[in-house]
């Protein structure tokens, strides 16, 4: 009661303020109350609020706040965050258009400390998705089969706005996500987000994930993957070498063309969505139909197939192994299929640490 007396009069003028009444200034708010009860009761609820300085419990607290300043008064709440005496995790956990309208906005916090941008990877692997994410994804039923795929690409761009403090657009880009992904990206996440409790549950995602890639002890640079398979493509012999003894496989144009085994190796080696792959981006960049190649390529990212095909995806997944420790250890781009076939009874664990 105590506060609300307070924050009556503040309440009243917002509308105001809203409209432009040049009179219905709001920086008076901000003066500590005359009144000392008012003034106790205004500080307790701060010390309430704010004790836990733990990013995603903070944002748990505040969310709900942050959510209604920007909805009556975006441009005084904008204002408030950008005070210099406010800490980053405070600006994090209150943030509220971490989209924006265009994706294009300035910096909102300073760099999260603990993982850098090239640790990213551009498309959420499936392990932290299914943990962190598959959860919220009943209340985005609207998206249907795209929802995976959206929000794996958007958590991870998201993460990189979190490492550098930039922009939605800048963060899609340092992942080689091209700009028209990102730019739909933001328009999807914005339309089904909205004003919701579900901005908040994604955030609180975000902040999960973020904690763990904080804690790990072995990080992968992404990035340098991405940059050594730029020019690399599977060998025709090694396509076929993989395909060796597996009967059912089809003779068709993609099921024999090795262009298919590189867009697949190249999205889990770099934990990159398939789309974006640079043999998919050279084709169409050269105007060629690329929908026949896209599809026989997403066919081995599914957690659904069989016989034959199962076990090429799990000689795929062994070439991708070695493919990427010759990456990290910068070495030649050469993987033996002798040596893939010599690791089919090793341990699957062992050979995934590879990867992630």
């Amino acid at each position: 009661m105590v506060i609300e007396d307070h924050a009556a009069p503040v309440v009243a003028m917002v509308p105001a303020h809203r409209t432009g009444d040049t009179g219905a200034s709001l920086n008076s708010v901000r003066a500590v109350p005359g009144d000392a009860a008012q003034c106790g009761a205004l500080l307790l609820a701060a010390d309430t609020l704010l004790g836990n300085r733990e990013l995603v419990a903070l944002r748990r607290r505040i969310g709900a706040l942050a959510n209604e300043a920007f909805r009556t008064s975006p441009n005084h709440a904008a204002k408030i965050l950008r005070q210099e005496e406010n800490s980053d995790t405070l600006v994090r956990a209150s943030f509220h258009r971490m989209y924006g309208d265009s994706g294009r906005r300035r910096r909102t916090a300073a760099p999260d400390p603990r993982f850098r941008i090239e640790e990213i990877p551009a498309y959420l692997p499936r392990d932290w998705y299914e943990s962190h994410i598959l959860p919220i994804i009943p209340d985005l039923a609207s998206l249907g089969r795209r929802a995976p795929r959206l929000l794996r690409r958007a958590v991870s761009i998201r993460l990189a706005q979190l490492a550098t403090g930039g922009t939605w657009h800048a963060s899609g880009e340092s992942l080689g996500i091209p700009a028209s992904g990102t730019l739909h990206t933001l328009r999807v996440l914005t339309r089904e987000l909205g004003e919701s409790q579900l901005r908040s549950v994604f955030e609180n995602a975000v902040g999960e994930i973020a904690d763990e890639l904080g804690r790990a002890a072995d990080r992968v640079d992404y990035a340098h993957r991405r940059r050594s398979l730029a020019k690399w493509r599977l060998p025709r012999e090694d396509w076929n070498g993989l395909r060796e003894g597996l009967p059912k496989l089809g003779r068709g144009r993609t099921s024999t063309d090795p262009r298919v085994g590189s867009i697949f190796l190249w999205s889990v080696v770099t934990q990159g969505e398939h789309l974006h792959s640079p043999t998919l981006r050279e084709h169409r960049e050269a105007g060629e139909e690329t929908a026949l190649l896209t599809l026989a390529a997403a066919r081995y990212d599914s957690t659904d197939l069989h016989d034959s095909r199962l076990r090429l995806l799990q000689r795929l997944r062994r070439y991708a192994c070695l493919l990427a420790q010759a990456c990290d250890q910068q070495s030649a781009l050469r993987v033996s299929v002798d040596e893939v076939a010599a690791l089919e009874g090793s341990s699957y664990e062992v050979l995934e640490a590879r990867l992630d």
